[in-house]
């Protein structure tokens, strides 16, 4: 008779398990998906920044760019090419 009461228990003690297990697993994927949803607020948020230093400096790049077009106007389409494609490699270099 114990012997059934013993199997009764560790039956009851299994299933408990079983449930803790489930449940421990379903809370392991609800704090993946929010590591997840960290990882994207971090990736958005960087590109966020780079943005807006492209933003700010977007002014001051229209001004030397008019500038530029301003002072190479009276030279010919060749020149104009070259100083243009020399300035946009000297900056890209420096960024």
């Amino acid at each position: 008779m114990q012997n059934i009461y013993y199997f009764l228990f560790i039956r009851h003690r299994l299933g408990k398990l079983q449930d803790d297990l489930d449940s421990a697993q379903k809370h392991k994927a609800q704090l993946e998906f929010a590591v997840d949803l960290y990882g994207e607020k971090t990736h958005w948020t960087i590109i966020a920044e780079n943005l807006q230093k492209i933003y700010d400096n977007l002014l001051d790049d229209v001004l030397v760019s008019s500038g530029i077009i301003g002072y190479l106007d009276p030279l010919t389409s060749s020149l104009h090419y070259e100083a243009i494609h020399n300035a946009v490699i000297i900056q890209n270099s420096n960024r």
